[in-house]
């Protein structure tokens, strides 16, 4: 785009001398016109390395977060475990406790029984 611009500039610019660029100046504006190419080649050269390491950073990202879901669900299982972990502890605690007392108070009671 910025070539075809100055090869335009460069054309109405000639089109107001009435006589035609000496060989010299065609020169000039030759080099001129391969300089101008490699610029934009090189530009297009950062643009395309700009893009593949914007792209390696958006796939790192988006591996991090996938390993974040997956971290954050893992933990969450673990969890949901050791609360049933906990119930089922005082559970069986309260159900021990509780054969205990039953047999306790059978005992009393087959006491108060015998006298």
């Amino acid at each position: 785009m910025i070539f075809t611009f100055c090869v335009i500039a460069l054309i109405i610019s000639g089109c107001n001398e009435p006589q035609t660029p000496s060989e010299k100046q065609s020169r000039l504006i030759a080099a001129e016109n391969m300089k101008l190419k490699n610029q934009i080649e090189e530009l297009n050269l950062q643009i395309e390395q700009i893009r593949d390491q914007h792209q390696k950073e958006i796939e790192a990202r988006d591996k991090s977060l996938a390993d974040a879901h997956k971290e954050i669900e893992t933990l969450k299982e673990k969890s949901k475990q050791n609360v049933r972990n906990q119930v089922q502890n005082v559970l069986d605690t309260v159900i021990k406790e509780n054969t205990e007392l039953r047999e306790e108070i059978k005992k009393l009671n087959e006491q108060l029984q015998t006298q």
